[in-house]
Protein backbone atom coordinates (compact mmCIF):
# COMPACT_ATOMS: atom_id res chain seq x y z
CA UNK A 1 0.00 0.00 0.00
CA UNK A 2 3.20 2.44 0.99
CA UNK A 3 4.22 1.75 -2.55
CA UNK A 4 1.52 1.98 -4.55
CA UNK A 5 -1.13 4.53 -2.55
CA UNK A 6 -0.83 8.06 -1.97
CA UNK A 7 -0.09 9.39 1.52
CA UNK A 8 -1.71 12.49 3.45
CA UNK A 9 -0.20 14.07 6.82
CA UNK A 10 -1.87 15.83 9.27
CA UNK A 11 -1.52 16.41 13.33
CA UNK A 12 -3.42 13.83 14.33
CA UNK A 13 -2.96 10.84 11.19
CA UNK A 14 -1.25 9.73 8.81
CA UNK A 15 -3.25 8.08 5.56
CA UNK A 16 -2.79 5.88 3.04
CA UNK A 17 -5.09 5.72 0.68
CA UNK A 18 -4.91 3.08 -2.06
CA UNK A 19 -7.69 3.41 -4.93
CA UNK A 20 -8.63 0.56 -7.23
CA UNK A 21 -10.04 -2.09 -4.72
CA UNK A 22 -11.29 -5.35 -6.34
CA UNK A 23 -14.62 -4.77 -4.59
CA UNK A 24 -15.50 -1.33 -5.86
CA UNK A 25 -18.84 -1.71 -3.51
CA UNK A 26 -17.15 -1.48 0.02
CA UNK A 27 -14.55 1.05 1.83
CA UNK A 28 -11.60 -1.58 3.71
CA UNK A 29 -10.21 0.39 6.29
CA UNK A 30 -7.51 -0.55 8.51
CA UNK A 31 -5.88 1.36 11.71
CA UNK A 32 -2.28 1.42 13.10
CA UNK A 33 -2.07 2.37 16.64
CA UNK A 34 1.36 2.00 18.40
CA UNK A 35 1.61 1.20 22.24
CA UNK A 36 3.47 4.46 22.42
CA UNK A 37 0.22 6.29 22.05
CA UNK A 38 -1.30 4.79 25.33
CA UNK A 39 -2.50 1.56 27.71
CA UNK A 40 -4.78 -1.21 26.06
CA UNK A 41 -7.84 1.07 26.64
CA UNK A 42 -6.59 4.34 25.31
CA UNK A 43 -6.12 2.56 21.87
CA UNK A 44 -9.25 0.64 21.94
CA UNK A 45 -11.16 3.89 22.88
CA UNK A 46 -9.60 5.61 19.73
CA UNK A 47 -10.01 2.63 16.94
CA UNK A 48 -13.30 3.08 18.52
CA UNK A 49 -13.11 6.73 17.76
CA UNK A 50 -12.08 6.61 14.14
CA UNK A 51 -14.41 3.34 12.45
CA UNK A 52 -17.22 6.15 13.98
CA UNK A 53 -15.23 8.97 12.24
CA UNK A 54 -15.15 6.93 9.08
CA UNK A 55 -18.55 5.86 8.88
CA UNK A 56 -20.31 9.56 9.44
CA UNK A 57 -17.38 11.01 6.35
CA UNK A 58 -18.46 10.58 2.82
CA UNK A 59 -15.89 8.44 0.85
CA UNK A 60 -16.19 7.32 -2.35
CA UNK A 61 -16.35 3.40 -2.25
CA UNK A 62 -13.99 1.10 -3.99
CA UNK A 63 -10.87 2.30 -1.87
CA UNK A 64 -8.90 0.81 1.21
CA UNK A 65 -7.70 3.16 3.28
CA UNK A 66 -5.41 2.71 6.93
CA UNK A 67 -5.24 5.33 9.47
CA UNK A 68 -2.09 5.53 11.03
CA UNK A 69 -3.01 7.37 14.18
CA UNK A 70 0.29 10.25 15.79
CA UNK A 71 0.43 11.01 19.57
CA UNK A 72 -1.58 14.04 19.46
CA UNK A 73 -4.46 12.05 19.12
CA UNK A 74 -5.14 11.05 22.52
CA UNK A 75 -5.78 15.01 23.83
CA UNK A 76 -8.40 15.59 20.57
CA UNK A 77 -11.88 14.59 20.61
CA UNK A 78 -14.55 12.98 18.36
CA UNK A 79 -15.36 16.55 16.16
CA UNK A 80 -11.29 17.30 16.24
CA UNK A 81 -10.64 13.83 14.58
CA UNK A 82 -13.63 14.31 12.35
CA UNK A 83 -12.49 17.57 11.62
CA UNK A 84 -9.03 16.69 10.69
CA UNK A 85 -10.02 13.46 8.88
CA UNK A 86 -12.67 15.55 6.60
CA UNK A 87 -10.05 18.34 5.77
CA UNK A 88 -7.70 15.95 4.90
CA UNK A 89 -9.82 13.71 2.69
CA UNK A 90 -11.83 16.36 0.90
CA UNK A 91 -8.54 17.92 -0.54
CA UNK A 92 -6.97 14.97 -1.73
CA UNK A 93 -9.95 14.04 -3.72
CA UNK A 94 -10.34 17.75 -5.00
CA UNK A 95 -6.96 16.89 -6.16
CA UNK A 96 -7.93 14.46 -8.63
Amino acid sequence: MRQNGNVLRNRLLVIYILNGCKDSSVIKAGFGISKKIGRAFQRNKIRRILKEVLRNVLIPYGIEIYLVARRKIVKADYHEIKEELEKSLSSFFAGK
